[in-house]
């Protein structure tokens, strides 16, 4: 499938938006929030549509400051089938900064799913 992004506005100067895909059955499904806006990461939320065996899902932040700065936010327990994942603090990324999210290939013919909710702030 590909990736849909929705934008929901609310107040004068913020939107919240939804960056979703949906993998083929076997095959490693990856959604990137771009760079471009400030932004408020709200929460992901991933599932498989049966148990999974994977490695782990990884939520990675792709540093605008280069790649020393690159660090991964979270990571699932191997084999987890629906995992969420919300900042304990509010979490900013910057206009230059991209959040990568990973759920590898769940093997037979399991799919799996991710959204990214993000808050943009003008």
């Amino acid at each position: 499938m590909a990736l849909v992004t929705m934008a929901y506005p609310y107040g004068l100067t913020r939107q919240v938006q939804r960056h979703s895909d949906e993998s083929a059955p076997n095959t490693t499904l990856t959604v990137e929030v771009p760079a471009g806006n400030v932004r408020r990461l709200v929460e992901v939320l991933v599932k498989y549509s049966s148990t999974p065996v994977h490695a782990g899902i990884k939520i990675d932040l792709d540093s605008g400051l280069g790649a020393s700065w690159n660090v991964q936010l979270a990571i699932s327990a191997i084999n987890q089938q629906t995992f969420i994942y919300s900042p304990s603090n509010d979490f900013y990324l910057g206009d230059d900064d991209a959040l990568i999210v990973t759920a590898p290939a769940g093997g037979g013919a399991v799919t799996s799913a991710i959204a990214v909710y993000t808050e943009t702030l003008s």
